[in-house]
């Protein structure tokens, strides 16, 4: 199986509408033994990301979304902290 990396393009479809659309992943993560990714639309300037949990269908790898509320605020929160670390909120732009 191909490992997940930041850069790589996924179509995803849309449960509800159908729609397809290509996001790229800006981050992976193994936490308690399961893996997340953290995808932006790849065609936009998003500033919003969406977090998927990696799951096996068979022998093929699935992207699925965090149901429980616990495990989506930890993922997030490590997340936020890995992506946006370095911004300093404080700087005046100079």
């Amino acid at each position: 199986m191909d490992e997940i990396l930041v850069g790589d393009i996924y179509t995803l479809t849309d449960d509800e509408s159908g729609e397809e659309k290509d996001y790229e992943v800006i981050g992976v993560a193994d936490i308690d033994d399961n893996s997340y990714v953290a995808l932006v639309l790849a065609e936009e300037d998003a500033e919003e990301y969406m977090i998927l949990k990696v799951d096996m269908d068979g022998d093929e790898r699935i992207l699925v979304t965090v149901d429980d509320d616990d495990e989506w605020e930890k993922v997030a929160e490590y997340f936020d902290n890995e992506l946006f670390s370095d911004i300093d909120y404080d700087e005046d732009g100079e």
